[in-house]
């Protein structure tokens, strides 16, 4: 595969509410640069990215997935994350790994919860990204309303950079603002067409608000536009993604549901707008773990080697397999990296660009910052973990993990498989850990805990897999009592004169409470 410098790779994570079209959207994306001959959909389960049996049977995505495609001179990292909140702490750890995002909502749904928590997350971390509105193919959507919903929930200003072609229910492509084309399906695929005569006023007033728009985000451009009253198109696209890596403006773009409808034009704003891993700030971590010696790495190859581990998954064919997002230096094949998370070194057999799992993805001889990768068959690094270099390692803070919210009892329907069943819990906990796997101190029963019961349903099922079946039930309550108030001068005598020395003593008992736990 061609090797691409960091400033020719965008690493971009796919986030909305679950049904929103993310899925979809990667689908069509690796359909449109050529990566799959045919358009993977969610309902036949023909898909590239998803590798669990569980998240295709159920049609969800429970984990965050990984692929790439190659369009226009850059690699477009692509990692494609739940919209359930069953799920949520592998949407939070994918937060973590991208360089910018698109968000999905769709046009028969609106602003959803999870669609809300994306978009905090990622201003909270300070990454640009684009909404892009989904399903318009459907009845009864409303393009311009859905814009206004998005306006409301954001707190940046958006730039419209596309326009649907029809009405809800009949739509047949999209205006770029961008390029100054249409694009109409042809089939699965879309081909390059004037913008309809009849839709010229439309685009012209979005364009004038465009220029509004990135005037409005640069002193300097705002005075040309005053002068001159428009904007070369030099000025107009430099402006436009100096507004969008720096996260004042929001490009809002529109996009059809299962049909290749905007995902040609999402990929142009990606490709033209969004930030290569060299364009954002270096990673802040601790020098060999120590937290007292912070340091900085660069997002460049002769930096030193520094990955974070964001999923790892137990493929019942290749093995263990681990994701990573590689934030600077450089990897060969073949090489140990180091653990600083456990103090270990750890080493891949072969290291992959991947599209989904291994089966479909590429090679890689060498891995540097700003690479999406999967490593086969290390021996000890799990999610959350990183990887640095031994002579000038580093270290990375874990992810944040959210708490568990659903705790059920657990045991093993036939007694022989407990072992087994606790063994490959703890694997599951490696690829998740916002599960929970506990013994109850003071019941003494086993307990799982998970963000929900579809979370908790996908560790039974996996057990399942496995042939393993369980229980699952309302854990025990641990009865304990209290003393409420304070007694003092209680009173106990023993007298005993039967035969030989007498015995007589008295007893003086105080009882008061304590803080729950102190004793």
């Amino acid at each position: 595969m061609k090797s691409y410098k960091p400033s020719d790779v965008r690493v971009v994570g796919l986030f909305g509410h679950r049904g929103s079209g993310k899925t979809s959207l990667a689908e069509a994306f690796l359909y449109n640069a050529g990566v799959t001959s045919r358009l993977g959909s969610v309902d036949a389960g023909n898909l590239t990215l998803e590798i669990d049996e569980a998240a295709i049977e159920k049609q969800m995505t429970m984990a965050a997935n990984a692929g790439f495609v190659e369009w226009n001179g850059v690699r477009v990292g692509l990692i494609d994350t739940p919209g359930d909140g069953n799920f949520w702490g592998s949407t939070l750890r994918a937060l973590d790994m991208v360089d910018s995002a698109l968000v999905t909502v769709g046009a028969t749904d609106g602003i959803e919860p999870i669609t809300s928590r994306t978009i905090s997350g990622l201003s909270k971390r300070s990454l640009p990204f684009a909404v892009i509105v989904t399903k318009l193919d459907k009845d009864n959507t409303d393009f311009d309303a859905t814009v206004e919903e998005i306006k409301g929930e954001l707190k940046q200003d958006i730039a419209v950079l596309s326009l649907p072609i029809g009405k809800a229910g009949e739509l047949k492509g999209v205006i770029s603002l961008v390029s100054g084309k249409a694009y109409v399906l042809d089939g699965d695929k879309t081909k390059e067409t004037d913008i309809p005569a009849d839709m010229a006023d439309s685009v012209e007033s979005v364009r004038e608000q465009l220029l509004d728009a990135v005037a409005a985000a640069d002193d300097d451009l705002a005075e040309k536009y005053l002068e001159e009253g428009t904007l070369s198109e030099e000025d107009l696209a430099r402006g436009l993604k100096a507004a969008v890596v720096k996260g004042s403006l929001v490009p809002l773009l529109a996009a059809g549901s299962t049909q290749n409808i905007g995902a040609r034009v999402a990929l142009d704003i990606v490709h033209g707008l969004f930030p290569a891993p060299n364009e954002r700030p270096a990673v802040k971590g601790y020098k060999n773990n120590n937290k007292d010696d912070m340091v900085e790495r660069n997002p460049t190859p002769d930096a030193p080697f520094v990955a974070q581990v964001f999923r790892t998954y137990y493929d019942p064919f290749a093995g263990m397999l681990t994701y990573a997002r590689v934030w600077s230096g450089k990897l060969s094949a073949g090489s140990d990296a180091y653990n600083t998370t456990r103090d270990s070194a750890d080493r891949s057999s072969h290291i992959y660009f991947p599209q989904g799992g291994t089966k479909n993805g590429a090679e890689a001889k060498e891995i540097q910052a700003g690479d999406v990768v999967v490593l086969t068959k290390l021996k000890v690094s799990r999610t959350g973990d990183t990887l640095s270099v031994k002579d000038d390692p580093t270290y990375l803070e874990p992810f944040d993990e959210p708490e568990a919210l659903l705790n059920f009892g657990l045991s093993a329907k036939e007694q022989t498989d407990e072992d087994k069943m606790a063994t490959i819990i703890h694997k599951l906990l490696d690829e998740d850990p916002s599960l929970r796997f506990e013994r109850d101190p003071d019941s003494g029963e086993t307990l799982l805990g998970g963000l929900g019961q579809a979370h908790v349903d996908y560790v039974v099922d996996r057990l399942k897999r496995s042939g393993i079946e369980v229980e699952l039930r309302e854990p025990k309550v641990p009865y304990k009592e209290t003393i409420r108030g304070k007694i003092e001068g209680v009173e106990g005598k023993h007298k005993k004169q039967s035969g030989g020395s007498g015995q007589y003593g008295v007893a003086f008992l105080n009882v008061e409470p304590q803080t729950r736990g102190d004793g």
